[in-house]
């Protein structure tokens, strides 16, 4: 909130209050979380959870076990992906230009959300990723042995399996991420 972003709107505090009660998990629970702004069912990640706190829009959101989900988890925890993007429409009157020329912008004062998106870059720069918790974190936590045990099989497919490159790429990012808990 209170940033110019590249588009010229400033979203202000408060702007997606109503259409998160509205629209939100608790309401009509029409708001998702897609890929690049792509609204094909195999682009959807989840049916998150959005709030607003001082800094901005939040969006909390349990990535979907989809082959699309899981690369993006991938490019999450690797840190390719760390911004994100809103689409949203503005109601009659619920916006303001402010300045003149080159120095003007567009104070949005309501915004009625539809998607929040994982995207390379966000019209907005200050939409980062707060934290990633892996599948095999949640899975692992509280056991020890088992994510261990996993591990060895995951290290043992490697040395021994005969898999396509790429499939190796994928084995050795899921080791890492083991290694790294």
């Amino acid at each position: 909130f209170g940033n110019i972003d590249r588009d010229g709107d400033m979203m202000m505090n408060g702007c997606y209050k109503k259409s998160i009660i509205e629209r939100g998990v608790k309401g009509t629970n029409e708001l998702f979380h897609l890929s690049n702004h792509r609204r094909e069912v195999e682009y959807i990640l989840s049916k998150p959870l959005f709030e607003e706190d001082s800094f901005g829009l939040k969006m909390t959101s349990k990535i979907l076990d989809t082959h699309h989900g899981e690369d993006v988890i991938k490019m999450y925890d690797a840190g390719i992906i760390n911004q994100h993007s809103v689409m949203f429409t503005v109601p009659s009157g619920q916006w303001r230009t402010v300045g003149e020329g080159k120095d003007s912008y567009t104070e949005i004062l309501q915004a009625k959300l539809y998607e929040g998106s994982t995207v390379l870059w966000g019209a907005n720069p200050e939409t980062p990723t707060i934290e990633v918790k892996s599948m095999f974190k949640e899975i692992y936590q509280n056991d020890i042995s088992k994510a261990f045990a996993h591990l060895n099989k995951l290290v043992k497919a490697f040395k021994t399996g005969k898999f396509t490159d790429e499939f190796f790429g994928i084995l050795d990012i899921e080791i890492k991420l083991l290694e790294t808990m």
